[in-house]
């Protein structure tokens, strides 16, 4: 499960479409967060393949459409020969295993590790189990355990590529030290949860104890 945020910036599309989709019951959330398979399946149910061809081909009748050149959506990008104006044309196929209508550059392979978008739209109809998320230090606190980009994010992190959380992006901004994060972190354990010390070495936490 993702949120709306995550789930639109993982599919290239805007959180206001996504929130639009959910309003018009296009687009079903479970407990405020989106399944994104699920979220992907409904959006192709509710999708009129080839559209934006025949739009071109209604707006332009007599002119011939050439591709533009360069850049990664250069297949997608057409350019009118009369006026000159470029239209997006997004492509889609369906999938060899589950046949549901796709869009190849929606299931690249740096957004859902699909080996083979051209063929497959995500990496379990390929046959593949999606890589363990890399795991980062945390710039502030440095818990050696590291943390997700996803769970950073999951959380609402305004820096999720340098922090594991918002309080340590605010003990950042507010220039304390590791030390000091540390032994806000322990405070919490031992004043708010009633850690003892053995607790703490033995429930994970013990790095909090170094300083």
């Amino acid at each position: 499960m993702v949120s709306i945020r995550e789930y639109a910036k993982s599919r290239r599309i805007s959180a206001s479409y996504v929130s639009k989709l959910i309003s018009q019951g296009k687009i079903v959330l479970h407990n405020g967060e989106i399944d994104p398979q699920e979220a992907d399946a409904r959006r192709a149910m509710f999708t009129r393949a080839g559209k934006g061809q025949r739009r071109w081909r209604r707006r332009h009748p007599d002119a011939a459409a050439k591709p533009a050149v360069g850049g990664p959506w250069s297949g997608s990008v057409q350019e009118c020969s009369v006026c000159g104006q470029r239209h997006w044309i997004v492509p889609t196929k369906a999938c060899a295993k589950c046949g549901r209508i796709y869009s190849p550059h929606y299931s690249a392979k740096c957004d859902t590790h699909n080996p083979d978008p051209n063929t497959f739209c995500s990496a379990s109809c390929a046959g593949v189990a999606p890589p363990k998320p890399l795991r980062r230090i945390c710039e502030q606190c440095g818990d050696p355990r590291g943390y997700s980009v996803e769970e950073a994010r999951r959380f609402g992190d305004s820096e999720p590529d340098r922090f594991c959380e918002e309080d340590c992006f605010s003990d950042f901004q507010a220039g304390k030290s590791r030390a000091e994060t540390r032994a806000r972190l322990l405070a919490h354990l031992r004043e708010d949860e009633g850690y003892a010390v053995g607790d703490v070495r033995k429930s994970g936490w013990s790095w909090l104890l170094e300083g």
